[in-house]
């Protein structure tokens, strides 16, 4: 997860799904949540790694070692962190909130706050081989060149 730690985004919803799970949970953000989550982590078993917040390189470098980007969020209207997980090639799973469906395909989205679906969703992510071309191909109509062309298309 990479997403401010407040109620919104859903991390709550991803460390449950995590529960009994075979892989490392990492928790990149910061906010009024965290020692809630970190103690709901801590109850639950799972075993997660709160990294605190991350921009920059440390942002790239954390994409590029991860196998997913789990993106619980209860409301979400500009997926942003998505867009960046996609352009570097990271499968995404993500709540069905705002334009999620549209920008990752139905088989990537879970109704917002099902833990159980999440947690279906990411064994079954886990266990496919990622296209990354593909998803960067995702991504391409919204880097900054081609809504920039788009731009000055529209204004003559």
């Amino acid at each position: 997860c990479l997403a401010r730690l407040v109620e919104l985004k859903g991390v709550d919803v991803a460390i449950e799904a995590a529960r009994g799970a075979r892989y490392a949970l990492v928790i990149a953000g910061e906010g009024p949540q965290r020692a809630a989550l970190e103690a709901a982590a801590r109850r639950l078993g799972v075993g997660a790694r709160f990294v605190g917040l991350v921009s920059g390189r440390a942002k790239e470098h954390l994409l590029a070692a991860a196998d997913l980007l789990v993106a619980p969020s209860r409301r979400d209207a500009a997926p942003v962190t998505l867009l960046e997980a996609l352009d570097a090639g990271v499968p995404v799973v993500a709540s069905d909130v705002g334009d999620n469906r549209a920008l990752l395909g139905a088989e990537a989205v879970v109704p917002a706050g099902d833990s159980a679906a999440l947690a279906r969703a990411i064994a079954a992510q886990l266990a496919s081989t990622p296209d990354a071309a593909a998803l960067r191909a995702r991504a391409a109509p919204y880097r900054w060149a081609g809504v920039a062309r788009r731009i000055r298309a529209l204004l003559g």
